[in-house]
């Protein structure tokens, strides 16, 4: 690949981890996702463009404008981990622990080289309520369902 990669931050927070350390990585931030006003404000202050909208309003035709043509190499994401996490509510019901098809589904979209998604130990040891099977091996079976392997 000729030149920096360039990657879109989903569920980016005020601070932007992946956008911080992305961009020291020499990689050229595009655009973020963030739903909290106060968050995106600051992302927006810190990292450049972030649209302050619902993950799932978001669609490729949503990001065009901040691709300006060129491809999306890395999809960063840090979906709400409060329902999984040992420091949340731990609740296999809370309906934030689907937000990561969201992922999936601009993963699809977009067909990024490379995804980043961040996740907490109650990911691996939480099962799914709908299918008895661990959350994670749900993921992992939906990002293979659209093409995606993951380690």
């Amino acid at each position: 690949m000729a030149g920096p990669l360039n990657y879109i931050d989903l569920f980016a927070g005020g601070i932007g981890a992946w956008s911080y350390g992305l961009s020291q990585c020499g990689m050229r931030h595009l655009v973020g996702i963030e739903l909290n006003k106060q968050a995106a404000e600051a992302y927006r202050a810190n990292h450049g463009p972030c649209l302050q909208v619902d993950i799932s309003t978001v669609t490729a035709e949503t990001l065009a404008p901040y691709l300006q043509g060129r491809r999306c190499n890395v999809l960063a994401a840090s979906p709400p981990c409060q329902g999984f996490s040992s420091q949340g509510n731990r609740d296999p019901a809370d309906p934030r622990n689907h937000l990561y098809m969201h992922v999936v589904r601009l993963t699809d979209a977009l067909k990024p080289d490379f995804v980043l998604m961040e996740n907490v130990r109650g990911l691996a040891s939480m099962k799914h309520p709908a299918t008895g099977e661990l959350y994670i091996k749900t993921v992992q079976a939906a990002f293979a369902a659209v093409g995606y392997d993951s380690a």
